[in-house]
């Protein structure tokens, strides 16, 4: 299945009924954590079906987005996170109101009577894009914390008002007087210390030893990377430095006509911001690799500075190669 498929019915015809939705009042794109760029429009669908299905926490949301295969349909290869996703509810939150009432409405003249957890027949819409917006918390799980709570308090209590056993200071016994012995002559307990000491100090060479091979392999090793992967690293780099250029070129299931994004439109948005990816470098082999990236704006360092970045990359079996997070220069060198 590729990221263009539908994976149900029920998402199928929530695409349909986005596509149809009039203007919300929503920004052509959106800047999230890290200064990523996020279509506006993918990150209400994905928040509609998170908070139709359950979940709420937008750290839920997060995970959902990397494993479930409908939100992974609806993200169309972009991974927002939790922040970004915090975010946009804060700064959005009337647009998404109008936005969710109409896909409430869509879905209910699509002749769907359920959408998720959604009771799509006599229920206010008010009420449930209320609920979408600001899921209620469980009131369970006050109660169970305090419950616990009180717990803990009250064995802490019966632990610190046990009296001591008679019995523990009976088991205790003095000190054995050591027997006096000529000095000429180690004692065979001190002998068998200095040995110990010995083969310990030879193990931890040895220990030592092998760290630094280790250590040396991982800093002088380099493996190759193939298209995609610097593909990936490039438009990542653009959507971090051409965020805005790049925003409305995205691919997204809601505009059948961009089935993908094409190395010419990555190339165009870095040329039109001056960014020069000046080198590309990896560590690690088959799905798991580490990059390191050299990154010059005009000529000089970027703004904030960093003119070196460090990426993990997993290669997801749909949609290829992708970024996990930033990582330490630490981390990079560090791995096999």
């Amino acid at each position: 299945m590729t990221v263009h498929d539908s994976p149900n019915i029920a998402v199928q015809q929530l695409t349909q009924v986005i596509r149809a939705l009039p203007p919300t009042g929503l920004p052509d794109a959106f800047t999230g954590t890290g200064g990523r760029a996020f279509h506006p429009v993918m990150l209400m669908a994905v928040l509609f079906h998170a908070r139709a299905h359950g979940w709420q926490g937008t750290d839920a949301i997060e995970r959902a987005c990397e494993f479930d295969p409908d939100m992974r349909y609806l993200c169309s290869g972009s991974l927002p996170d939790a922040g970004t996703l915090q975010a946009f509810l804060d700064q959005q939150a009337a647009p998404l109101a109008t936005g969710f009432r109409g896909i409430l409405d869509g879905l209910r003249h699509a002749g769907l009577q359920h959408y998720g957890r959604l009771d799509l027949g006599d229920e206010d819409p008010s009420s449930q894009v209320g609920q979408l917006l600001y899921p209620p918390m469980p009131a369970h799980r006050e109660s169970a914390s305090a419950g616990d709570y009180s717990s803990q308090n009250e064995g802490a209590a019966r632990t610190s008002g046990r009296k001591r056993s008679p019995y523990l200071d009976a088991l205790r016994v003095a000190e054995p007087v050591e027997e006096v012995r000529p000095t000429s002559q180690p004692k065979p307990a001190a002998r068998v210390a200095i040995d110990r000491r010995r083969v310990e100090k030879w193990v931890a060479l040895g220990i030592l030893a092998v760290v630094v091979v280790i250590v040396t392999y991982a800093y002088v090793t380099r493996w190759p990377m193939d298209e995609d992967s610097h593909n990936a690293v490039r438009a990542w780099v653009a959507s971090e430095y051409a965020a805005n250029e790049l925003a409305a070129l995205k691919p997204t299931w809601y505009d059948p006509s961009r089935e993908r994004l094409a190395p010419e439109i990555v190339e165009a948005a870095l040329k039109e911001k001056n960014v020069e990816i000046l080198s590309v470098s990896s560590r690690g082999r088959g799905d798991e690799i580490s990059v390191r990236v050299e990154v010059a704006v005009l000529g000089g360092k970027p703004a904030d500075g960093r003119a070196v970045r460090y990426y993990s990359m997993y290669r997801d079996p749909v949609i290829g190669w992708r970024m996990r997070s930033e990582m330490t220069a630490l981390s990079y060198y560090t791995r096999l």
